[in-house]
Formats: C-alpha cells, sequence, structure tokens
C-alpha cells in the first residue's frame, strides 16, 4: 500500500505541475503570433516530511494569438499528459511591468486506479483555473504568483485541490524557472484512502528555444 500511495502521488503531482509551470502573465506581442520551445522540469514532491522521488518531464509547447491581450495553447509532455488552455490578460498589456491574466486549462492523461493493481492506469479529466499575477524587472526576468483550483476527475471520483504556485523565470536565449507549489486535497473519494492531504513541489526548469537561430523571450509565454 505504501508504493502504490508513493507511485500516485508521483503521478498527481507530476500533473499538478504540468499545469503550473511558472509563466508571465502576459499575452504574446502583436508582433509575434505563435511561439513554441521544449520545457523540461525537474520537480521533487514532498509529503508528510519525505520526499517522494524526482519528477523529470519534458514538455512540448504551442502557443497562438487568437486576438489582443488573448492567447491559445496547447502542451505535449512525455508523462503521457496532453492540455489545452487558454490565456486572457485583463490587467496590462504584452509589455507592462506589471500583469494579471486568468489561464482555464484542461487536459487528459493516465491515473492509478483503485487500489487493486498499480498497473491500472486509466484516462483521467484534468481540469485548472488558476489566476497569473506577474511582475517584470525585465522582460527576460519576472516573478509570478499564481492561485488556483484543480480538479482530477479519476476512476475513483473526483479529486479537487486548492493550490498555489510562486517562482521566478529569467535568462535570454535558454530560460530558467525556480519555483515552489503547494497543494491542498479539498475533495478526494470516500472509496480510497490513499490519497494525500498535502504536498510541496519544488522545481527547477530550463526552455530551450525551437528556432536554431532565435530565441524564446520569457516575458511572452
Amino acid at each position: 500500500m505504501k508504493y502504490l500511495s508513493i507511485i500516485f502521488l508521483l503521478v498527481v503531482l507530476s500533473s499538478c505541475v504540468n499545469f503550473t509551470n511558472i509563466k508571465s502573465a502576459r499575452t504574446l506581442p502583436p508582433n509575434k503570433t505563435k511561439d513554441h520551445f521544449v520545457y523540461t522540469r525537474f520537480a521533487l514532491p514532498e509529503s508528510g516530511g519525505e520526499i517522494e522521488g524526482v519528477i523529470l518531464v519534458p514538455e512540448f509547447v504551442f502557443v497562438k494569438k487568437l486576438k489582443k491581450n488573448l492567447d491559445w495553447g496547447v502542451k505535449l509532455g512525455l508523462d503521457a499528459k496532453v492540455n489545452g488552455n487558454l490565456k486572457y490578460q485583463f490587467i496590462g498589456n504584452y509589455n507592462s511591468k506589471f500583469a494579471v491574466s486568468l489561464l482555464p486549462e484542461i487536459g487528459i492523461g493516465f491515473m492509478p486506479g483503485g487500489q487493486k493493481d498499480v498497473y491500472s492506469v486509466p484516462l483521467s479529466f484534468q481540469a485548472e483555473l488558476p489566476l497569473l499575477i506577474t511582475y517584470h524587472f525585465t522582460d527576460e526576468f519576472f516573478i509570478t504568483t499564481a492561485p488556483k483550483v484543480l480538479d482530477y476527475m479519476t476512476p475513483d471520483g473526483n479529486l479537487t485541490m486548492l493550490a498555489w504556485s510562486t517562482g521566478l523565470q529569467f535568462g535570454k536565449k535558454v530560460n530558467w524557472t525556480l519555483a515552489y507549489s503547494y497543494f491542498y486535497l479539498a475533495k478526494k473519494p470516500l472509496s480510497s484512502n490513499v490519497f494525500f492531504d498535502k504536498a510541496n513541489v519544488f522545481e527547477i526548469g530550463i526552455k530551450f528555444n525551437m528556432f536554431k537561430n532565435g530565441r524564446t523571450f520569457a516575458a511572452r509565454i
């Protein structure tokens, strides 16, 4: 049971980290209609005073401008996650030092089911509603904090979490992220006892631009 709980914790929190990458609340500027890059994260989830393992997941991210202050994006992770999102910036613009956005996101992935078999991993549906609040020291150096609600439709029932993330992103040709997230389990299925009540996640991320001679501005994504 202990190992099943650890596996479940790692899978759930890997999904959460997938949702909580620190990013700017700014949307794409007028002269940039789309962007794409690879983001690789190293995450350490902690629960009950113990580090449960190390998560290493590369993601491919694509972002496209729909109109002023509104972008849509998709993320494909090697942890079998596919997520889509919209970013609506309602305070500031593409070059404001202070910016605030809503970033509703939905996705699908795999989730350990029940207590029968650790290899029982049916599809689950995931949703998140974060509020991104960002202050830019420069275009390539900013701090973001993001309170959020997350919901997982799992084989055992709905799992709802309240969470908060904060972190720094900096760099030009290569962007680095240092972040911390806190998760509180607000609702869990009555039929299962393998869920955690709260957890901390520490993250180091690195983002590479996909263009050979270009660079990704951390401020834009």
